[in-house]
């Protein structure tokens, strides 16, 4: 008899993103990927849906609305055992390459600069072994 092997369960992307057409762009990507999304409008929505839902990685706007920052975000989840191996990315609009030093040094693993293309997004997600080559 033969055994079949268990379909890879899609991977958990958490998206913080306060701009609903960004989302929206992102929800649409990520499908096209195979990836479930998990949509938090900011910092505070994330931490309470991390509370009861888990993420293989995180793609976070630095530059949120009003309250707590994408930065100030990463800062509390890197403090958390469970997030601590978790790959963070920034996403912003301000691309230039001290703010990607800079993001880099405070805990991020990577960066990506708005607009995100698809192929920007999947080489991302291939990089961090999310995605299988195409």
């Amino acid at each position: 008899m033969d055994r079949m092997t268990p379909a890879k369960q899609p991977v958990k992307v958490l998206v913080v993103e306060d701009d609903p057409l960004n989302l929206k762009l992102l929800q649409l990507m990520l499908d096209k990927l195979g990836v479930n999304m998990i949509a938090a409008r900011d910092a505070e929505e994330a931490l309470e849906l991390l509370g009861t839902d888990q993420a293989e990685v995180m793609l976070l706007d630095i530059a949120l609305g009003p309250g707590m920052s994408g930065i100030t975000l990463m800062e509390e989840l890197r403090g958390k055992d469970e997030f601590k191996k978790t790959p963070i990315i920034a996403v912003t609009a301000y691309n230039y390459s001290e703010l990607r030093d800079y993001v880099n040094d405070q805990g991020f693993n990577e960066y990506m600069g708005k607009p995100i293309s698809f192929k920007q997004l999947k080489d991302m997600f291939e990089k961090l072994n999310l995605v299988s080559p195409s």
